[in-house]
């Protein structure tokens, strides 16, 4: 079966997120990931379906960003449960393939 991860899928099944609670103050998410320039790429694209990735630390902002774009822009937004590119698990995971 063809696998859609970087790292092998049984371990980022069984990896635990590790991120509790939101890092980013609700206040502060507009400003921290530039919301509204998103905003109007998605719009300017007309996408109905974005998805979103996240670096290991801040995939506690991810629900949050995820309902904030959805209630600006009308698109569904999906959150991808990879390991993104660059964070250190992933890197590992890459070295010892």
């Amino acid at each position: 079966m063809e696998s859609m991860f970087t790292s092998p899928a049984e371990a980022a099944l069984q990896r635990e997120a590790g991120v509790p609670g939101l890092p980013t103050p609700l206040a502060d998410l507009d400003r921290v990931y530039e919301l509204e320039r998103i905003v109007g790429f998605v719009r300017d694209l007309r996408c109905q379906r974005v998805a979103l990735q996240f670096p290991d630390h801040l995939l506690g902002d991810a629900g949050a960003v995820a309902a904030r774009l959805e209630e600006t822009t009308g698109s569904k937004m999906f959150i991808l449960g990879d390991t993104a590119y660059g964070s250190k698990e992933g890197n590992a995971a890459r070295e010892e393939n």
